[in-house]
């Protein structure tokens, strides 16, 4: 009688049952939902609550929601700290403090553990704009004539003209743009809060966007709903721009570049050609203006310099 293979004789074990903390996760991620939070708020709420439940595994603690202590809370704060920057131990800070604020508001506990904690202190780190001579670099780097180049053209034109956030940029689908009015309307899913707001654009990225559209139209994906598309799929998914912008920044000789440095310096821009504050949040799509403190911060001086100057010294005026 044949032998039966090892793999015949295996008897398949169940997962391992999720801790009553990350049970207690599932039933917060369902609350934010039904806010209609966003998804990339509820991916941040687990990262976080995974993390601790793998920290405090890891130490022999509790994984109960109701055993959490602060002093167990404090050592995980800690641990991040030394592990992480100090943005990433505020965003953790941020989760815990949701999470227990909702275990307190459906009775799980008592009492939320963070009660007398602090968030971590998070040192200003203003992030430098673009200059001019820098933008002209990278969009002489895809001065060419091909469907690449033109879409890069069209898309760091339009970065650079609304401050988009990256998902929102990539999430565009082709009704979105208004290109004769130069407006286009983002309302991508991944949009803090889920606002839907219209944009305006400049007549340079209008004719890149004219330009970009006249090739897509023979594309092999021009039926895509999606305004973005590469040689390899019907949409470029947000990591594309971060690719594209090694790539281009490869080649106009210049140091790494992220796409929020677009949003910033569309900010600064802005302030710098006299827009005023409300009117930039609307636009930004800020709710609060304690961004504005944020946004474009590296060339404040420059900015309250060149209000200095117009204005007048006080003391040309004695």
């Amino acid at each position: 009688m044949p032998r039966s293979s090892a793999a015949n004789n295996l008897i398949a074990l169940p997962s391992a049952a999720p801790s009553q903390l990350m049970s207690d996760f599932q039933w917060f991620a369902d609350t934010l939902r039904a806010r209609n939070s966003s998804p990339s708020t509820v991916e941040s709420y687990r990262l976080t609550l995974a993390t601790l439940d793998r920290f405090l595994g890891d130490r022999g603690y509790p994984r109960s929601t109701p055993e959490i202590t602060r002093a167990m809370l404090q050592a995980f704060m800690t641990d991040q700290l030394g592990k992480h920057s100090a943005g990433t131990a505020n965003t953790r800070y941020a989760g815990l403090r949701a999470f227990f604020n909702f275990a307190v508001n459906e009775e799980i506990v008592e009492k939320t553990p963070m009660r007398g904690m602090s968030a971590p202190t998070k040192p200003t780190e203003p992030v430098p704009v673009l200059s001019i001579e820098e933008l002209r670099a990278l969009l002489d780097a895809c001065s060419g004539k091909t469907f690449a180049d033109r879409r890069d053209t069209a898309i760091l034109r339009l970065l650079l003209d609304t401050g988009m956030r990256r998902a929102e940029l990539m999430g565009l689908h082709m009704d979105d743009l208004l290109l004769h009015q130069h407006l286009v309307q983002v309302r991508h899913e991944n949009a803090k809060g889920k606002k839907a707001r219209v944009v305006p654009f400049g007549a340079k990225t209008a004719q890149a966007l004219q330009r970009y559209l006249r090739l897509r139209r023979t594309h092999k994906y021009a039926a895509s709903r999606f305004l973005w598309v590469s040689q390899m799929g019907a949409q470029m998914e947000p990591p594309a721009l971060n690719n594209l912008l090694v790539e281009r920044t490869r080649a106009a000789g210049l140091g790494h570049v992220h796409p929020h440095q677009f949003r910033h310096t569309a900010a600064h821009l802005n302030l710098k050609g006299g827009m005023q504050e409300n009117a930039l949040m609307r636009l930004m799509g800020w709710s609060s203006p304690e961004m504005l403190q944020r946004y474009g911060a590296s060339a404040a001086d420059e900015r309250a310099r060149a209000a200095y100057f117009a204005q007048g010294a006080p003391g040309d005026l004695v």
